[in-house]
């Protein structure tokens, strides 16, 4: 049975029908793999070939020691990732709320709950494609970290949608 090789990054549509006319159907095949064989794929080149063979280890096991860096990598990420959110929505609750509109206090608890939501999956399925995970938890930690409680609710609002968002894409498949 053929893998989902649009998991893999690099590869869309076009790329997944080329490599499966050359017989390469499965995330253990691409791993298998010559990178300049690869690299000689219309739309692929050299580096291509090797990140494409990489993930498709990882994908497909047998690059279990990479796989158990990447999860040790982002697991405490995602873990401090829930925690400054949680501080955050922290804050926000204790802040006075005579200073912020009903509306905005609603939306900015929503989006906290949103990305704490987000998190939660991420982390739970974090077994999945690292390499987009990874990214998007990456973005999604700089955008915490610029965030500032003492800014007017409508920026902290949108700051935090931001963050979901990224959050969100990280779920895409």
């Amino acid at each position: 049975m053929a893998d989902d090789l649009k998991r893999i990054n690099g590869i869309g549509k076009i790329l997944e029908k080329r490599l499966q006319e050359a017989g390469l159907e499965s995330y253990a095949q691409l791993a298998q793999a010559d990178p300049n064989g690869l690299a000689a794929l219309p739309g692929v080149n050299k580096g291509a070939a090797k990140r494409i063979i990489e993930q498709a280890a990882r994908l497909s096991g047998h690059d279990e020691d990479g796989f158990q860096r990447a999860l040790d990598i982002l697991m405490p990420i995602c873990e401090k990732l829930m925690n400054e959110i949680q501080g955050l929505a922290q804050v926000v609750k204790d802040r006075d709320l005579k200073d912020i509109p009903k509306k905005h206090h609603r939306q900015i608890e929503n989006e906290i709950e949103r990305i704490f939501g987000s998190l939660k999956t991420i982390k739970s399925n974090l077994i999945g494609d690292l390499t987009r995970v990874g990214r998007e938890i990456a973005k999604a930690d700089r955008k915490i970290g610029k965030l500032d409680t003492q800014d007017d609710p409508e920026h902290l609002r949108k700051g935090l949608k931001k963050v979901r968002r990224k959050l969100e894409k990280a779920l895409e498949e």
